[in-house]
């Protein structure tokens, strides 16, 4: 049996899968996925700190983006957060977090690929100043900038005392003695919580010969209301006789003893508006009172069998 070689098939085979390409080229590139972006932002505060738990939103520019939105992520514990899967193009970019103004980012171009973008957000209500003063040797001479002063820091006013009357004591030892307490303006004023201060500051006004009280050491204590979270205390105490001396006339001291208590709770009501504080103190005590009297037969001195109360 004759035998036929296989080589017009073969080549008629590759003629025809040519020609399939050739005529149909639309369905090959239709089988190409799409080349697809990703778009990582790191959140930073501007001492360049990271902000977690930051809401972003990415929003497509170009047309066929914005038929596609995309739901905010919140960044991670490393200030990051990843878009992934994005399609090229141009798209915008907004941060929020509380404390932090709003940052909008109104344009970012993705391209295929990893893409970075970091985010700067800026503390609410914080402003840069700039003072000009004059020279240091013309100014010292003046005597109308002669207030001398001085600010407690926060970290001092933190570690004052929750209770008013001891309060009271450590802010006069920072001023010094006779030292003048003005609460927001007005003296004679009961001392706030701690909770409700926002600032302190001392100022000793040597040269004021034309104030009322030149010369005074004044106290000022700014409140800011709707600041700090609700919480109290409480105090008790209690001395017996035991811690006192016995009175050099009388071989016998008599009884006495001291009870004190006292509680307080504070807080803000409403944000930056207003907040509340209910303090309550008292005390309990009593003395026998010792007897020394002159008679016509000598000296008498006795602890009478007397309880002299105060409450």
């Amino acid at each position: 049996m004759p035998h036929r070689s296989r080589f017009p098939a073969i080549l008629g085979g590759l003629l025809a899968a040519t020609v399939w390409l050739v005529a149909f080229p639309d369905g090959v590139r239709a089988q190409t996925p799409p080349a697809r972006a990703t778009l990582t932002v790191t959140v930073v505060d501007p001492s360049a700190a990271i902000i977690p738990e930051v809401a972003v939103t990415l929003t497509g520019l170009d047309e066929q983006l914005k038929s596609t939105p995309l739901p905010p992520l919140k960044t991670n514990a490393k200030g990051i957060v990843s878009f992934e899967g994005l399609a090229p193009g141009r798209y915008s970019l907004r941060a929020e977090f509380p404390g932090f103004d709003v940052k909008v980012i109104p344009e970012v171009r993705v391209g295929r690929g990893d893409n970075k973008q970091t985010i700067t957000l800026t503390i609410q209500n914080l402003s840069e100043s700039l003072t000009v003063a004059r020279d240091s040797q013309a100014g010292a001479s003046d005597r109308a900038s002669q207030a001398f002063g001085l600010a407690v820091t926060q970290e001092q006013i933190e570690a004052l005392s929750d209770d008013t009357s001891d309060m009271a004591r450590q802010i006069n030892d920072i001023a010094g003695p006779d030292a003048i307490i003005r609460i927001d303006g007005f003296e004679g004023q009961q001392l706030p919580p701690k909770s409700q201060i926002k600032s302190i500051h001392v100022t000793r006004d040597q040269f004021a010969a034309e104030t009322e009280q030149p010369g005074s050491t004044f106290v000022d204590v700014i409140t800011q209301p709707g600041i700090g979270p609700i919480r109290g205390g409480a105090n008790f105490s209690f001395r017996d006789g035991s811690m006192s001396a016995k009175s050099q006339f009388t071989p016998t001291k008599g009884p006495e003893q001291i009870r004190g208590f006292g509680f307080n709770i504070g807080g803000a009501v409403i944000k930056q508006v207003s907040n509340f504080s209910l303090g309550v103190n008292g005390f309990n005590n009593f003395v026998t009172p010792n007897l020394n009297v002159a008679t016509l037969t000598g000296k008498r001195f006795d602890v009478l069998n007397l309880r002299q109360p105060s409450s």
